[in-house]
């Protein structure tokens, strides 16, 4: 059905188209069809919504045999022929379900709505919710007159502590600029429309013959709209959040679109308060947000903390604490400063990196003064903490990181440099083939997913600061760290407006470069406990092969995996270990969304028992680990289809026409291509799935016409050659993939300490050197 909807009360109308998909694929085929008719005719804002009966990607289905991977990839490219986006949902994924049990249960979401990009434009409902807060501006940095008012301000003498005249002066800035902006720019779309109005009469003067003052006015007009629109794209871009093209890409239609559909994404319509009542007024949603997070961020009870900190050892050395604690210099400083996101969003000052890195000649001094009376008295003025003067965390955490790797177990691969993520993917794939495939013997194991709640919100901090000075951190140091830590103060907003502020008793800030070191040295106590449990043989680990290291557990921030020998007492030992480590440091387990996978041959009444002691149900076959699956199909091309699928939405997400080809190419380097990394680092990926992807960038780069796709004006493997060689410096993906292949190799080679390169020895080559390794009796996809 396609109606055209109009309003009297509104001058613009827009087209709706609402399906029923045919159960059977050919009959889907001539629906598909039907609508591309549609999108070939229809110029006006446009949705199509209703029963699709076809899903989007793997993930949209839950049980049952795997979606068609061709009928996939037919209802991508109609979404794509189109022009249309999907509007994605709120609430519980799946649409339909089969009404049956057991294994046979099936759910799918078939139920969607797509819209073309002139639609979402239409309805941007969020604005309306969205209060205009003027920060700084990233198109203020072009304007000459911006850095007069900065310097103006900034050399005003100021009164009190270092500390306080910064802040002081921020809060100047803030005003002057906002004063002077709205002089110089006042409505920048106004603007935009005025100049242009001007640009014609002045054109439709010239057509009357030969004016030289016209010709001039003519090209001032067109030099001023040239710099007003490329101010337009900054300012939109800025509110986009997108991170992978550079200020200042004429893409600001793309721009104001990512804007919208972030803003729809992240409007908050109703909540449900602690009765379970729906609320969707404004002050109420206000209340909910602010008795809930009082709640997670208020400081625990006392309790006894010496029983579990006097199992961390002593691991800080004299030279360390040295290097740590000393004399902060202007290098450091403006180091930290420049390694700020630009356009990271800002704190409640609203000046983003941008500000201190486009005028650091002028700011630079006193913000290093203001540093380094930090650093001599030890103190932080709680001002000073809610600016995007983040320098002070960036500076501890600079001067940290080259010892974290000495200090954090190898079990443990986030945020430490020389470890990476596809280490623990790696080993946490082979562990689950061995659980997979162990189908005799008479020990059988299990391995659980934990889900910590909330982990940054709910570290305690006497236990953080406990066990800082039992690895033996200088006083001094962990004084740095309690007043970047206790002086934080959170700001939350709903819908573009601030609902409260809390002065948090507990939790690490996210987004503060020091707080996930800080995590990992409260996370490595729990790693400690499973380590000494495992000597005491409290409980019992998970050995592939007589060479490979026993298995207890991987950490990759808070994403935990734990594997034990299914034994019912092991398991009451690792939650009574869980407990106590959960009291002390505040990390809480969330039992409902934890899950286990059993070996095959445990006898049902001990995994039933084991299930109980746990309080954990057992993993579905979707489960990943780091955004990988952890269980496979027999096909590989299946079981990586994910990898198209995310592709294919992305490119469906940001619209093909709404880009220019200089956007397009940036968006393919720095998005869409490194989507499979970390899965091409790991596994030989099949010709035919690389060809798929090879495929849609070339697509995505020609562009589609309402016809279909357009001329492809050169073969993909031109646009793989280098630029200097007449290409487009594009990777082919299945070269792509053997060359990150034989990187990791070179990693193996290179560190065969390493867990990850024991683990891999363990079960390939024993007695060999890695490059004489061979497939053994049952290989995993490695």
């Amino acid at each position: 059905m396609h109606v055209i909807v109009s309003d009297k009360s509104v001058p613009s109308c827009w087209a709706a188209t609402f399906i029923y998909g045919c159960p059977l694929r050919s009959g889907r085929n001539l629906v598909w069809e039907s609508i591309r008719n549609i999108a070939r005719s229809e110029r006006l804002p446009w949705l199509c919504m209703g029963d699709f009966n076809q899903v989007m990607c793997v993930e949209d289905k839950m049980g049952g045999n795997l979606p068609s991977q061709s009928s996939i990839v037919s209802f991508h490219s109609l979404i794509s022929d189109c022009g249309l986006v999907d509007l994605e949902f709120k609430g519980p994924q799946f649409t339909w379900r089969n009404n049956r049990y057991g294994d046979n249960f099936i759910m799918e979401r078939i139920d969607m709505a797509f819209a073309n990009a002139q639609w979402r434009e239409l309805h941007d409902r969020a604005m309306v919710f969205v209060e205009a807060a003027i920060g700084f501006e990233s198109f203020w940095v072009t304007e000459e007159e911006c850095k007069e008012v900065v310097s103006e301000t900034w050399s005003q003498n100021g009164e009190g502590s270092k500390m306080y005249t910064v802040c002081k002066k921020l809060r100047g800035c803030k005003e002057k600029l906002k004063a002077w902006s709205i002089r110089k720019f006042g409505n920048l779309k106004l603007m935009i429309a005025t100049t242009k109005d001007q640009l014609m009469e002045v054109q439709k003067q010239i057509q009357n013959g030969f004016n030289p003052d016209a010709l001039a006015l003519e090209k001032s007009l067109i030099k001023k709209l040239e710099d007003l629109w490329q101010k337009n794209a900054m300012y939109w871009h800025q509110r986009s959040r997108i991170k992978w093209l550079q200020m200042g890409d004429k893409n600001s239609r793309f721009f104001h679109l990512s804007t919208i559909q972030r803003r729809q994404r992240n409007q908050i319509m109703r909540l449900k308060d602690s009765s379970g009542v729906w609320k969707s007024e404004h002050k109420e949603i206000a209340e909910i947000i602010k008795l809930h997070f009082q709640d997670l961020y208020r400081g625990p009870p006392s309790r006894n903390l010496e029983n579990m900190v006097s199992l961390v050892d002593h691991v800080i050395t004299e030279d360390w604490n040295a290097k740590l604690t000393r004399a902060v210099t202007r290098e450091e400083v403006q180091l930290a400063a420049f390694q700020l996101g630009p356009l990271k969003a800002p704190g409640s000052d609203g000046f983003p990196g941008l500000f201190y890195q486009s005028y650091w000649d002028i700011v630079g001094e006193e913000v290093f003064e203001a540093v380094q009376n930090f650093f001599q008295e030890g103190y932080l003025l709680k001002e000073m903490n809610q600016t995007n003067v983040t320098l002070i965390p960036k500076v501890l955490a600079n001067r940290l990181q080259p010892f974290i790797g000495n200090i954090i177990s190898e079990h443990q691969s986030a945020f430490i440099p020389g470890r990476q993520v596809q280490d623990n993917i790696i080993v946490a794939h082979e562990v689950f083939h061995y659980i997979k495939h162990k189908k005799k013997g008479p020990k059988a194991s299990v391995a659980l997913k934990l889900d910590l709640n909330k982990a940054y919100d709910r570290v305690c901090w006497d236990f953080l600061f406990q066990v800082m000075e039992k690895m033996g951190f200088d006083r001094r140091w962990i004084n740095w760290v309690q007043q970047c830590v206790c002086t934080v103060k959170y700001s939350f907003m709903a819908n573009g407006k601030q609902v409260c502020s809390i002065n948090p008793g507990r939790g690490l800030r996210q987004g503060d470069p020091l707080s996930p070191y800080l995590f990992l040295l409260v996370a490595d106590v729990f790693s400690t406990l499973l380590q000494k449990a495992l000597l005491k043989k409290s409980i019992g680990g998970i050995r592939m092969k007589k060479r490979c290291p026993v298995m207890t557990h991987l950490l990759f921030a808070d994403d935990s995996l734990v594997f034990l020998e299914a034994v019912p007492q092991y398991c009451s030992n690792f939650m009574e270990l869980i407990s106590c480590f959960s009291e002390a440091s505040g990390l809480s387990l969330n039992v409902q969304k934890s899950s286990l996978f059993f070996t095959p041959n445990i006898k049902d009444s001990l995994k039933e028992e084991i299930k109980e002691i746990l309080g954990m149900v057992e993993m579905d076959g979707d489960a990943k680990y780091l955004g990988l699956p952890l269980f496979w199909g027999k096909s590989k091309k299946e079981s990586l289809g994910y990898i198209r699928d995310k592709i294919m939405k992305k490119i469906q997400g940001w619209g093909n026409k709404e880009l220019n080809h200089a956007g397009k190419d940036v968006l393919i380097k720095s998005v869409l291509q490194p989507i499979p990394m970390y899965t091409f680092m790991c596994f030989k990926v099949p010709q035919s799935l690389c060809s798929c992807l090879n495929s849609a960038i070339s697509n995505f780069w020609w562009g589609r016409s309402d016809t279909g796709n357009k001329i492809h004006w050169g073969a993909w493997q031109k646009l793989t050659d280098q630029k200097g060689m007449g290409g487009m410096g594009f990777k082919d993906f299945e070269s792509f993939n053997v060359a990150l292949l034989a990187k990791q190799f070179w990693h193996l080679t290179k560190e065969p300490n390493s867990l990850w390169a024991r683990v891999l020895k363990g079960l390939y080559f024993p007695k060999k050197e890695c490059i004489e390794a061979a497939r053994g009796s049952t290989p995993s996809w490695i």
